[in-house]
């Protein structure tokens, strides 16, 4: 078991940061460089939080859990989608999914579990590991897609047995999504290896090529990860939720207690509304799949970028071609944000061994961020030279 030890940064935020500082100084900054999405809060959620602003229990502590509204709201989400009776006692209220991969990874590191985590992937999730103790081991995914296939899990196991498996699908940062008969099969497997499957399912509702579905309902060995920064744009609200065995979540609950005593009132009141009011959010979608199709179009008038079009979330994961500094993707983003403002993250967030290689787009934000952004990048692509960059 390793022990606990001080993680690496989040490059994403520390791009995000330094485009921020630029921004300070009045240069214009292309934001693709985090999954933020810039859509409106519908209006008449606005309006039933500010007239409960006044409501003491807003302001007050919650059980570590959640509101039980919050978990009626939940359970009706997957009852209108999906078509699934989940029991409230199933059902936890977490600040945002990060508290939920905290506490999942802390409880595993306990108990001297290993976990297996695809590469490229979230780097949070490694980082996270690495702040509890908590043993990794990776499953390199194939560059036709990005798709987690059972085959791989089979040939990461075999090397290195674990004691758990996380899944995002779609995938961050590649938008890879696995179809829900081979998440099954993953699925089975894991169930007959004594497996905990972990499925991330923050970017769920945001399938472009292919059906959109739940872990949720499959067995014991599965918890269910998702919140409502990306579906419903609320990323700055920190709230999200965990499905699990009731069993789990009681030997759960003290990390719970402890860590974060409970998620922020007003924003579980602010998810419930969400839930409430979710036909207001449908043009979300649209947004994205707007803005998708306008990157894929500048990127693909490119040649000297190579990617894989993304079946879901909200990523562009690319390379360069026969480029000074196709190699290192550290001074690629660097070299875009100072001379160009175009704020993007480089690969070696995202995978340690093949990241210097390949970099990451989000076109979550605004339509002119990443219309500008793309033909910026294209431009500067065709014209740089290596003695612009140094």
């Amino acid at each position: 078991m390793p022990y606990p030890s001080i993680p690496e940064s989040f490059r994403a935020m520390d791009v995000l940061r330094n485009a921020n500082l630029l921004e300070q100084m009045g240069k214009r900054i292309c934001h693709l460089e985090v999954g933020q999405p810039r859509y409106p809060m519908p209006p008449i959620l606005l309006q039933e939080l500010a007239s409960r602003q006044h409501d003491l229990d807003i302001h007050g502590y919650t059980s570590a859990w959640g509101r039980d509204e919050f978990k009626k709201a939940i359970g009706s989400l997957y009852q209108s989608e999906f078509g699934l009776d989940i029991s409230h006692d199933k059902i936890a209220a977490t600040t945002g999914s990060s508290a939920a991969f905290q506490m999942l990874f802390q409880w595993g590191a306990c108990l001297g579990k290993c976990l297996a985590l695809t590469n490229p992937g979230y780097p949070a999730y490694r980082n996270i590991a690495q702040a509890v103790g908590l043993s990794t081991t990776p499953i390199t995914l194939q560059e036709d897609q990005f798709e987690l296939r059972l085959k791989e899990v089979e040939e990461a196991f075999s090397q290195q047995p674990f004691d758990m498996l996380l899944v995002a699908n779609p995938s961050n940062p590649t938008g890879g999504f696995t179809s829900y008969v081979e998440m099954k099969r993953i699925s089975n497997f894991c169930a007959s290896h004594g497996i905990l499957l972990i499925s991330d399912e923050i970017y769920g509702s945001l399938v472009h090529d292919g059906q959109a579905f739940t872990l949720a309902g499959e067995g014991d060995h599965v918890v269910v990860v998702n919140s409502f920064s990306k579906s419903f744009g609320m990323p700055g609200w920190r709230i999200g939720w965990l499905l699990a065995p009731s069993f789990m979540l009681a030997s759960l609950e003290p990390f719970a207690q402890n860590f974060h005593i409970c998620p922020p009132t007003i924003s579980q009141i602010a998810g419930e509304l969400a839930v409430a009011h979710r036909d207001q959010f449908a043009g979300l979608i649209g947004h994205m799949a707007r803005n998708r199709e306008i990157m894929l179009r500048g990127l693909r008038a490119c040649p000297q970028i190579f990617f894989c079009p993304p079946s879901g979330a909200f990523y562009v994961y690319a390379r360069l071609l026969d480029h000074p500094l196709a190699n290192d993707s550290m001074a690629l983003s660097k070299a875009l944000l100072e001379q160009v403002g175009v704020a993007l993250t480089p690969g070696i967030d995202f995978d340690p061994i093949r990241g210097q290689q390949w970099f990451r787009m989000s076109y979550a934000g605004n339509i002119n961020d990443v219309e500008e952004g793309v033909s910026l990048l294209t431009n500067w692509i065709d014209t740089a030279s290596r003695e612009n960059y140094f």
